[in-house]
């Protein structure tokens, strides 16, 4: 049973590490996207509204989906 209970709180840790990590990325993206593509003429010709945060995360977990590198090397 403790063992059980170690793994269970190590996968919480782990996925809780990951999630926290994808928080600390998304910020840049939020505020990078925001500042390029939601100016006040990109506003007005487009109607782009401004990226939020929960969006920025999701856009980079597609990203990271999309744009992975799944290619090996053989040696």
């Amino acid at each position: 049973m403790e063992y059980l209970l170690k793994g269970i709180a190590a996968i919480v840790g782990i996925i809780g590490f990951v999630v926290l990590v994808g928080f600390i990325i998304a910020l840049p993206t939020l505020i990078i996207v925001n500042y390029l593509f939601t100016s006040a003429v990109l506003m007005v010709l487009f109607g782009i509204p401004a990226l939020t945060f929960w969006k920025a995360f999701w856009l980079n977990v597609l990203c990271g989906i999309l744009f992975k590198n799944t290619s090996s090397s053989s040696t």
